[in-house]
């Protein structure tokens, strides 16, 4: 429900931006403003899950600034225009997420972390955030969950 809602406004954005006949950089730089922001908002942790609808809005509304063919590659479109796609901007941010809970003590989110691995390492509960930080910590040799 609440994606039919922003895809809305999304659709609003897009009708006052081709009244504009605003310039291609523009309108990325709008994008980027305005709708990233929403859909982007405290994805440090939800960001684990599955990503396809956010980048499909992505490349969706890519291909309708660069006004291409919805079959056109999305690999294409982000060469063409320099750009990543939103998935990586998230696992970034959950990746500097983790390193600033590691490297404090006293934060809620530091204490909380220290619990979930706890539980994970004792009791085996599963949690997806966890399985997505230790891949993380397994890429840049860091072996903190040893």
């Amino acid at each position: 429900m609440l994606l039919i809602k922003q895809g809305k406004h999304l659709y609003g954005l897009y009708t006052q931006i081709r009244n504009l006949d605003l310039y291609i950089a523009c309108q990325l730089k709008l994008f980027d403003n305005i709708v990233v922001p929403i859909f982007t908002y405290s994805c440090e942790i939800w960001g684990v899950g599955n990503l396809s609808c956010i980048e499909k809005i992505h490349t969706d509304s890519l291909k309708r600034i660069f006004k291409v063919e919805q079959s056109t590659p999305s690999v294409m479109l982000y060469g063409d225009l320099g750009r990543v796609p939103l998935s990586i901007s998230i696992k970034k941010r959950e990746a500097g997420y983790w390193y600033d809970i590691i490297n404090s003590d006293n934060k809620s989110s530091s204490i909380l972390y220290r619990l979930i691995l706890q539980d994970n390492v004792h009791n085996g509960h599963s949690y997806e955030w966890l399985k997505f930080i230790k891949t993380i910590s397994k890429t840049v040799d860091l072996l903190i969950f040893d």
